[in-house]
């Protein structure tokens, strides 16, 4: 993925392009593609507003892992600095991830859960 490969800009451009098609996904799995897209908006371009529009646009789905709206959550209540909010958010869905279907998949999320959950104070998020 050109997330992974440190490509933010296209990484960014083929989350839209899907969005834009979204209508082209089955039903159930486009809530995962609107909770996916707001957690990259809030952690990789720090942008809360974007996120938390993707969160409101998320149809619910079937196949949407239990982890990926207190994810979402968490990662906005971290920019807008309620870090206690983010802490107790990040909590949930950690706990959340011990179910997950892809386990394998979990490992880097539980990673940056444990940093909103362990870390530091507001001083170290985007204040609004």
């Amino acid at each position: 993925m050109a997330e992974d490969r440190g490509d933010i800009g296209s990484a960014h451009e083929l989350i839209q392009f899907n969005l834009t098609h979204s209508k082209l996904y089955p039903i159930f799995a486009r809530g995962t593609l609107f909770l996916a897209a707001a957690i990259f908006e809030a952690r990789v371009r720090q942008d809360a507003d974007a996120a938390e529009a993707l969160i409101q646009a998320a149809p619910e789905g079937m196949l949407v892992e239990s982890y990926l709206l207190p994810t979402a959550q968490a990662e906005v209540c971290r920019l807008k600095g309620n870090i206690e909010q983010a802490k107790t958010l990040a909590q949930k869905a950690f706990n959340e991830t011990a179910s997950a279907l892809d386990a394998g998949g979990v490992v880097m999320e539980r990673e940056h859960l444990l940093a909103i959950i362990n870390g530091p104070d507001a001083s170290d998020s985007k204040q609004s």
